[in-house]
């Protein structure tokens, strides 16, 4: 079964534009990208998943959790530790 992971995704205030979305969930991946002003909808397998974003700020990663139903995320990109990391609003 598969569902949708759907939401925004800011960067310094304002929806990432272009975002590249990698969603992985066991051994299946599936790929999209963020719209103009940083919404997404991507249909992933049901399960576990690791989501990733990359664009002009490098790459920065979550883990989800995929669901038959519609699921959603909406992240904020921030300047962590060790790099930037996904925090979900």
């Amino acid at each position: 079964d598969a569902g949708a992971i759907y939401g925004s995704i800011l960067f310094n205030g304002a929806g990432l534009k272009g975002g590249a979305i990698t969603i992985t969930c066991g051994g299946e991946t599936v790929k999209g990208a963020t719209l103009d002003d940083g919404s997404y909808r991507i249909t992933a397998p049901e399960g576990r998943c690791t989501f990733t974003v990359a664009a002009g700020f490098g790459m920065a990663s979550a883990e989800v959790t995929s669901a038959s139903s519609a699921t959603r995320y909406s992240f904020e990109v921030v300047k962590g530790g060790s790099g930037y990391e996904l925090r979900r609003q």
